[in-house]
């Protein structure tokens, strides 16, 4: 096993199975069973169609490791980790771009940052309550949520949410991906605004 991105406070953590095969998963720093961000399982034919080979195995493992770093860093969703307090331990490319700020600038705050005011009460309040009880309500699902730009604009954003356990199945942390989805929700709601119009007239 290899295990890196640790800078980030994350561990990206990659395994070579017996038949050749690796798999990669992005972990919390504890080691969770339950990663939350796990990469897909490549067999040593779909490794040699990509100019990888499965021996030795450091190269392999190298090869894939880059390759999932690389997933992450350029993915277009924002990719979010927080620890249990609610700290940001991982703040991707994505998350830049649909929030405007930098990795420097929140990682060590409180996630917080990207939720307007008069929500922050009631979202707190579900994320320790996710927390403490070791279960998300809704798990599975992809909630539509406002947020908070860094220039102050307000977006709209498609987020599934999960937890992270450590080796003892404690939760240490949480995790978000999500989209910006500020397009289509502008556009459906001015539907649903002319709809209403044309029924009343």
């Amino acid at each position: 096993m290899i295990n890196a991105f640790s800078e980030s406070h994350a561990v990206l953590s990659i395994d070579e199975k017996p038949d050749g095969a690796v798999m990669g998963s992005l972990r919390s720093p504890l080691r969770s069973r339950e990663p939350g961000l796990r990469f897909g399982r490549l067999s040593p034919s779909d490794l040699s169609s990509r100019g990888l080979s499965t021996r030795p195995t450091a190269p392999t493992a190298q090869g894939l490791e880059n390759c999932c770093r690389a997933m992450i860093a350029q993915a277009a969703e924002a990719i979010i980790l927080t620890d249990s307090a609610g700290t940001i331990r991982l703040w991707n490319h994505g998350a830049e771009r649909i929030f405007g700020y930098s990795a420097g600038e929140v990682l060590g705050s409180v996630f917080m940052v990207v939720v307007p005011p008069r929500l922050r009460g009631t979202f707190w309040a579900g994320f320790r309550q996710s927390i403490d009880s070791g279960r998300i309500a809704n798990r599975g699902d992809v909630l539509r949520m406002q947020a908070t730009r860094k220039s102050g604009g307000t977006l709209y954003v498609d987020l599934s949410f999960g937890l992270v356990r450590d080796e003892v199945d404690s939760v240490v942390g949480a995790f978000a991906i999500g989209r910006d989805c500020t397009a289509r929700h502008l556009a459906e709601k001015a539907m649903v605004l002319e709809l209403q119009r044309q029924t009343r007239s």
